[in-house]
């Protein structure tokens, strides 16, 4: 699911929110990682992680199963290592061996594994999965460390010293930067965004919780619904992530510039907000049991001061466009208390031309360019200077 452009000329004062698909398929997903290592006793606590893999995997999916499923899911994972065509499991049924996929696929991002499609056999004692393998053993291998190598070049470069909020968002930007958003099949793993470049919402979120395992901040991803133009439910994925003791969502594809606006300027809407906010247009999603998504001081507005009430919207529009006298263009974000005062300000500065009085007010020019574009389900307004 990718959200299409919403763009207000200035003057014009016109405004649409677009959404287009995101489907990340039907098919259940298998998944492998490339080591010679493997675990075969069914009672096995371990979750053996190959030698270069030198980060802590966050298992949120694998903490919300049960103790039948958790002892599949450790066999699975470390059967496939070495590209085991048989797999035996302990008595489950289908249902709950595709929760035990979804949530290897889920926790492990930098497994790059089979193909879509995987066989179950259910036995009088016991079951089995015959894995579909859609690369050999060196091809995977050789994806999984140009994967790695991509997100260690990321992680290398993270700001020192830094809190957890400043990490996370110096990572979704970078993941902005780094993938443009595709329809293509099959790019949704974190290695077709992070080393092709391309990829649909699923590729999106995967990459995102690699680099978060990477710079040791817990999340995981969530599957469900949101809205598109005709207002209809369609396919979609995002992330849960966890800062202190609080769990946020944030939804990466929904703030890729490029995807959703073709304007400059890193977008922020859906950092790190509140379910109670996300609840507008995601839906379907089942979330691990005791998580509970309240957001908090490291939504990105609140962290960075840019949310606006009723009686200081202008003190700090004022601001912000005064700071960004010095550059040539500017890409303005502010989040307001409600879509009440969204609307006024929208109105007061584009369709009154206040936006026009605070520039001439705080900047010598002779003149500039405007547009704007705004997300109206979470009260946030962006505005695009050009001096």
């Amino acid at each position: 699911m990718k959200k299409r452009r919403s763009i207000s000329i200035f003057v014009l004062a016109v405004f649409v929110l677009c959404l287009c698909s995101c489907s990340f398929g039907q098919s259940v997903y298998f998944l492998f990682f490339g080591s010679n290592r493997a675990l075969t006793s069914l009672d096995g606590q371990v979750l053996q992680e190959p030698d270069f893999v030198d980060y802590s995997v966050s298992r949120v999916l694998y903490s919300a199963l049960t103790p039948l499923q958790q002892q599949a899911y450790r066999l699975v994972y470390n059967s496939v290592f070495s590209h085991k065509s048989k797999i035996q499991i302990p008595k489950i049924s289908q249902s709950e061996l595709m929760q035990v996929m979804l949530a290897l696929r889920g926790d492990n991002p930098h497994m790059l594994c089979l193909s879509r499609e995987y066989t179950y056999y259910d036995g009088v004692k016991s079951c089995y999965v015959l894995p579909d393998y859609a690369f050999d053993a060196s091809e995977c291998a050789e994806k999984t460390n140009e994967l790695i190598s991509a997100a260690k070049k990321i992680i290398a470069s993270l700001p020192q010293p830094a809190d957890e909020f400043i990490k996370e968002l110096y990572l979704h930007n970078a993941l902005c930067e780094e993938c443009s958003y595709s329809d293509e099949p099959f790019s949704d793993s974190a290695y077709c965004a992070l080393v092709d470049g391309k990829a649909r919402c699923e590729g999106y979120s995967m990459a995102f919780k690699l680099l978060l395992d990477m710079a040791g901040i817990t999340a995981t991803v969530v599957r469900g619904s949101a809205e598109n133009t005709k207002g209809l439910s369609e396919a979609h994925m995002w992330n849960a992530v966890k800062l202190g003791s609080a769990w946020y969502f944030t939804d990466v594809t929904w703030d890729d510039p490029v995807t959703n606006t073709g304007l400059p300027g890193l977008r922020h809407s859906y950092f790190n907000v509140n379910e109670k906010e996300l609840s507008k247009t995601h839906s379907g999603y089942n979330l691990p049991a005791g998580m509970i998504v309240s957001g908090g001081k490291y939504d990105y507005f609140v962290r960075t001061g840019l949310c606006c009430e009723e009686g200081d919207w202008r003190e700090t529009v004022g601001q912000k466009i005064s700071e960004a006298a010095s550059l040539s263009g500017a890409h303005l974000e502010f989040k307001f208390e409600s879509s009440v005062l969204l609307d006024e300000v929208r109105r007061e500065l584009f369709a009154n031309g206040e936006l026009r009085d605070i520039v001439s007010s705080l900047i010598s020019v002779e003149s500039f360019s405007c547009s704007y574009s705004a997300d109206p389900d979470v009260n946030v307004l962006h505005i695009y200077l050009d001096f």
